[in-house]
């Protein structure tokens, strides 16, 4: 064999070896970078990366991500950021046992979820969580109860409850997307005149569907499929949400 053949083949055979050696390490690397964002907000307790080939994790592209968390604690805007970093990840899972969602807004405290999943195919983004009727009671304001009726076309319908001053008052509501935003829009005549209120709203992601679903009920309730009005036995509601990441 000749000298040059001899350079040529041990040239290539340094180049499938660094092409091995990146297929095990980069994946690697990649998981810790992955990793380290989401520890931010809580704990990791697994995250895996993986592309075919490998080299395209230096170009910031990946084949599929998984995450698996216990308890993070990250506002909705926090988490949009996240989706937007993972953006070039084709298909991305992440789950959490429990997820504080700082920041809700209109004087609520941090709202606690649990069993969070969370799944991106492409731009299309689908999530679902737990929402236990004891929780939800310990975000919201002083003097105000609320709960999840039985699901609703279109959104999730709602009935709030206030007791100030003596005074008793209830009002149904409707929680829906519009326009890729959430709004909440009320069921009563005095009110009707305010429109929708814009609970989440941002350009990055278009927001499709809600939904809610009874999940368990106390041992005095009703069954999970019962009467508008028959939520008083439910103490959680499966909550889940479909949206594009634009």
């Amino acid at each position: 064999m000749s000298r040059p053949m001899k350079i040529l083949l041990g040239a290539v055979v340094l180049v499938l070896a660094a092409l091995g050696i990146a297929q095990i390490v980069l994946p690697i690397l990649a998981a810790k970078a992955l990793r380290a964002k989401v520890a931010r907000y809580g704990e990791v307790e697994a995250a895996t990366v993986s592309a075919t080939p490998a080299i395209e994790l230096l170009w910031g592209s990946a084949g599929s991500a998984e995450v698996k968390a216990g308890r993070l604690a990250i506002s909705p805007e926090q988490i949009v950021e996240l989706l937007l970093e993972s953006r070039s990840v084709s298909d991305l899972s992440v789950s959490a046992r429990s997820v504080e969602v700082l920041d809700p807004g209109f004087g609520a405290k941090p709202l606690v979820v649990t069993d969070v999943k969370l799944s991106k195919r492409g731009s299309v983004i689908s999530a679902s969580a737990l929402l236990s009727r004891r929780h939800l009671g310990a975000a919201l304001p002083v003097g105000l109860e609320a709960e999840v009726l039985e699901d609703a076309k279109g959104g999730v319908a709602i009935r709030a409850k206030s007791d100030l001053l003596g005074f008793n008052a209830h009002i149904d509501g409707l929680i829906s997307p519009s326009e890729g935003r959430v709004r909440l829009s009320a069921n009563h005549p005095l009110l009707a005149g305010l429109g929708k209120v814009t609970l989440f709203a941002n350009p990055k992601v278009h927001v499709t569907s809600l939904s809610a679903q009874p999940e368990q009920r106390s041992g005095n309730g009703g069954p999970a499929g019962g009467s508008r009005n028959g939520a008083a036995g439910v103490s959680s509601w499966r909550l889940s949400v479909e949206a594009e990441l634009r």
